[in-house]
């Protein structure tokens, strides 16, 4: 996370075969996924885990159907 940065394990135990997944979403690259990716491993960060949490608490809270592609445009926005 931006206030506490650092990664959650040690990164020389990061090879190409694995694929790391990080669920903070500000700033949407760690330190982890930064060195998973110079590493050549395959990367997920945290925003998807976000933007359909959203989506799905939108539709329970208001029964309606949100537009996904628009929350996560206005999400990539943010992380700018």
């Amino acid at each position: 996370m931006a206030k506490l940065p650092g990664s959650p394990l040690p990164l020389d135990l990061l090879s190409a075969r694995l694929w790391v997944a990080d669920i903070i979403y500000f700033p949407i690259e760690t330190e982890l996924l930064r060195a998973a990716a110079a590493a050549g491993c395959r990367t997920l960060p945290g925003s998807g885990m976000a933007v359909f949490q959203a989506v799905r608490a939108f539709e329970l809270f208001t029964g309606l159907t949100p537009d996904a592609d628009r929350m996560k445009a206005s999400f990539d926005a943010f992380a700018q």
